[in-house]
């Protein structure tokens, strides 16, 4: 029960839990889970919880949809478009740093996947990968290694530049050119 409460009070639904109702406790749980909700509503930051995913979601569409449709030869786009694209959700990560502080479950509570019925880890590592595919370091060596001790991050290994490789700090537009040059038709 006590993980359940956890996660209710993370902002975890009810639904979520309605597999447990042949638990003694649930009766119980359910019962109180508006105190929980409560919890939810007044200690974790609802507003940054909804620019964070709707970050996640344009990476993951500029990332699939643009960059990599690009690559495939499925869309023409511009060299313009892509550097664009990639620097609005660059910077829309720094915003939120610098209003919020570096975002974790700490501060907006855990990430439930409604269609999956299943909790998630906010995906943060795989779009600062991104970030840093594109030639881009946002942070330094130092700051990343304070996220991970603060718990905020959990590894570095996504964003190393042995993981990244050659684009790793050349820079958005002189990344986004090479990949451009490399993968355009013309």
């Amino acid at each position: 029960m006590e993980i359940s409460i956890k996660l209710a009070k993370g902002g975890v639904p009810i639904r979520y839990f309605t597999h447990l109702y042949k638990m003694s406790w649930y009766k119980d749980f359910k019962e109180n889970f508006k105190t929980y909700t409560s919890f939810f509503k007044s200690n974790y930051n609802q507003e940054l919880k909804d620019k964070w995913i709707d970050l996640i979601l344009k990476d993951r569409y500029f990332n699939k949809e643009r960059y990599h449709a690009h690559r495939e030869g499925e869309i023409d786009i511009s060299l313009e478009e892509l550097i664009n694209e990639a620097s609005m959700i660059s910077k829309e990560l720094k915003g939120m740093v610098n209003v919020y502080g570096f975002p974790h479950e700490k501060q907006m509570g855990y990430l439930y996947i409604k269609g999956q019925n299943r909790i998630s880890d906010y995906p943060i590592d795989i779009v600062l990968r991104h970030i840093y595919q594109r030639g881009e370091l946002i942070f330094e060596n130092k700051e990343i290694d304070n996220f991970i001790c603060a718990g905020n991050l959990r590894t570095k290994e996504n964003i190393s530049q042995e993981s990244i490789g050659l684009w790793y700090g050349l820079g958005l537009k002189n990344v986004m050119t090479k990949f451009y040059n490399r993968y355009s038709k013309y």
